[in-house]
């Protein structure tokens, strides 16, 4: 074994001793940095968290303050809601559209249903010249009026105006002229548009009416093979109507008729009030819903045979009331 001498010993020591503070006393920008610890996974050094301290009783007062501010919370809410911009993207979906009220489309139609109740009264219990003035004066009512009457023959088991219709082109020659009295929007002359016809009726509807009383129609005496009244003896004064046919047919012409079965409270006072004008019946058929009849024009002015009446025209009897023999015809409400 060899010796070390006791100088190189302690020598050493004081080296090791040296480096030992010097690497304790090092600086601290030279010593790497530490890697920073999530909150997570190292503990606390502070030890557990102190627990929350219970709070204190709310007086009367701040509870009402609370529960204040709690209701004006989701009206603020709303109100935003109602003030945000059409279109942004933190507005949400779009609200689906309105439908029709249907409460409000009932009263319409109920409104329309009354007018024309109304208007058709009015024309069952006014003169012919009367009615003339009222839709000269609001040619509005004439559309009201149709609209109606569309909805209510809608209802009806048959139009009638279909058999007169078909009558005309299987029994009359395509050379007669034709005189529709009353007419509404002229459909007769629609139909047979190859033959001549005069569509007569209160207001100019369409291009084939031809507007005025019909007491009074622009045509010359004798100027018509048939005459036609469907639905159309309305006024007070429907006598005149039938006159005013009377004199615009040629002698032998026809006048064909057709009303509302319920209209008539006796069927033969009203055919003995149109032959005393100068007519002789031909066809009387009373059906479920209407009356159809049809007249021949006496080739003189004298009664036809049978009639209760001995004079005709101006000197007819005039204690006869129009309004006594066909009734207004009355819609029920729906």
């Amino acid at each position: 074994m060899y010796h070390i001498p006791d100088t190189i010993y302690h020598g050493t020591g004081y080296f090791s001793f040296f480096f030992m503070f010097a690497s304790l006393f090092r600086s601290k920008a030279q010593r790497p940095k530490a890697k920073p610890k999530s909150q997570d996974s190292a503990p606390s050094r502070r030890g557990p968290a102190p627990e929350p301290k219970a709070k204190e009783p709310l007086s009367k007062k701040a509870r009402k303050r609370l529960k204040a501010q709690q209701k004006q919370e989701p009206a603020s809410k709303s109100s935003l809601q109602k003030k945000s911009i059409p279109g942004d993207a933190d507005a949400g979906p779009k609200a689906a559209p309105k439908r029709p009220n249907s409460v409000l489309g009932g009263a319409a139609h109920r409104l329309k249903g009354s007018r024309f109740r109304w208007l058709n009264e009015s024309l069952y219990t006014m003169t012919g010249k009367e009615a003339l003035k009222m839709f000269t004066n609001d040619p509005s009512l004439a559309e009201a009026y149709h609209e109606g009457f569309r909805a209510q023959a809608s209802k009806w088991p048959r139009n009638p105006l279909d058999g007169v219709i078909s009558w005309l082109r299987k029994e009359v020659p395509k050379e007669a002229v034709i005189g529709d009295f009353g007419c509404g929007d002229a459909r007769l002359a629609l139909e047979l548009s190859k033959r001549k016809v005069h569509s007569f009726d209160l207001v100019k509807i369409n291009e084939r009416v031809t507007a005025c009383n019909l007491a009074h129609v622009p045509l010359p005496n004798a100027s018509l093979d048939v005459a036609v009244f469907c639905l159309a003896l309305m006024g007070t004064d429907w006598i005149k109507f039938v006159e005013e046919a009377h004199r615009c047919l040629k002698p032998g012409g026809l006048c064909h008729i057709v009303e509302v079965e319920s209209r008539f409270a006796d069927v033969q006072a009203v055919v003995r009030t149109i032959e005393a004008v100068g007519f002789q019946r031909l066809l009387m058929t009373p059906g479920s819903f209407f009356v159809e009849l049809r007249f021949k024009r006496s080739k003189s002015q004298e009664p036809a045979a049978g009639s209760s009446h001995k004079k005709v025209g101006k000197k007819r009897k005039k204690d006869v009331d129009g309004g006594a023999l066909l009734g207004a015809c009355t819609y029920r409400k729906r």
